[in-house]
């Protein structure tokens, strides 16, 4: 595990965070709330899963831009043939959520997911693949189980649709139409469940809020493998700068289980991202972001967001990439 420098913008960061919280008098149910004076009061980060409910007939639309970029370089690397150096990722987000009663809001999530790796053999031969495609499609419902306009407390169930592709595939030194591995696909090939809970408060200007959710693997795909089972939480803390922005400082951890069984098309011993048993890792991250929202005119009930993600530790089991920033554009529109 290694202490990354973004441990010290986080410091800096929370010197940055002395103000003081403007009272605002609040009825004690959100539903109570009109679609304007609701949006005022959201300041979640956008990529908490299951933060926030809407009202009976509400409907939003969203999307994120997601772009991370990562190095290889592990010591372990000398011992495989094939040595992953460096792997960029976009992702384009599509998400829509819609209130089906004051409490309860089904949402739809789905991702598009394009990967390049760049490789090294151990003869000095470099190569890149490259594989695209949609990820897996997760459908939940999120429930205000404490719909309190100073505080509450929202829980998320759901289910992720096996919709992305498992067998992609590129040309390598090893030969034409080659199966790629593990950290290039962008499907699970399985049905798996997702539960999440969340806990806000707030404090005038300020919001603090937890969360955590966890994605369940079940079963195998046909190619004979499951992902690793991943638990996400963190903590987050907002100040509310105007009545159109606001900023945030959000500290994340990842942790992402090796997979099971093995596709039995990948020889692990060739390459570490095609070994089952090292694809681990564990991460805790820091987000300081920006957020834009337009209360009135034309435009009203949408916001945007930008944020970056740096990690302040990093552990992996060998086979993953360190992460540099990630870059996330976000767009939401409640109408």
């Amino acid at each position: 595990m290694r202490l990354r420098p973004g441990g010290r913008l986080l410091g800096v960061l929370l010197l940055l965070m002395a103000g003081s919280a403007v009272a605002q008098e609040l009825p004690d149910d959100l539903t109570q709330l009109d679609l304007e004076q609701l949006l005022e009061l959201e300041l979640i980060p956008i990529d908490v899963l299951g933060s926030h409910i809407h009202l009976k007939g509400q409907w939003m639309v969203g999307y994120r831009f997601m772009h991370m970029a990562m190095e290889g370089g592990h010591a372990h690397e000398a011992d495989y043939p094939v040595r992953p150096e460096h792997m960029r990722m976009a992702m384009h987000m599509v998400e829509v959520m819609y209130g089906l009663t004051d409490r309860l809001t089904l949402m739809a999530m789905l991702g598009y997911q394009q990967a390049a790796m760049e490789s090294r053999t151990v003869q000095g031969t470099r190569f890149e693949t490259s594989a695209s495609g949609p990820n897996d499609l997760q459908l939940a419902v999120h429930y205000a189980l404490h719909p309190g306009a100073t505080h509450y407390l929202v829980g998320l169930l759901g289910m992720q649709v096996p919709l992305g592709r498992v067998d992609v595939r590129d040309d390598t030194p090893m030969g034409t139409g080659q199966p790629l591995p593990y950290p290039m696909r962008p499907g699970s090939g399985t049905w798996d469940l997702v539960l999440g809970l969340t806990s806000i408060h707030r404090l005038g200007n300020w919001n603090l809020g937890v969360h955590g959710d966890a994605l369940w693997r079940t079963g195998t795909n046909r190619y004979g493998y499951r992902l690793g089972h991943r638990v996400h939480a963190g903590a987050w803390v907002t100040y509310r700068v105007r009545a159109w922005m606001a900023w945030t400082l959000h500290v994340d951890a990842h942790v992402l289980g090796d997979v099971q069984g093995h596709d039995a098309r990948l020889n692990p011993a060739m390459t570490p991202t095609a070994d089952p048993a090292l694809q681990g890792e564990r991460h805790l991250t820091v987000q300081p972001a920006l957020n834009f929202y337009v209360p009135h005119g034309p435009l009203k009930g949408m916001r945007w967001s930008v944020y970056l993600d740096r990690p302040l530790l990093e552990a992996h089991e060998g086979a993953a990439m360190e992460t540099g920033w990630q870059l996330t554009l976000a767009w939401q529109w409640t109408r």
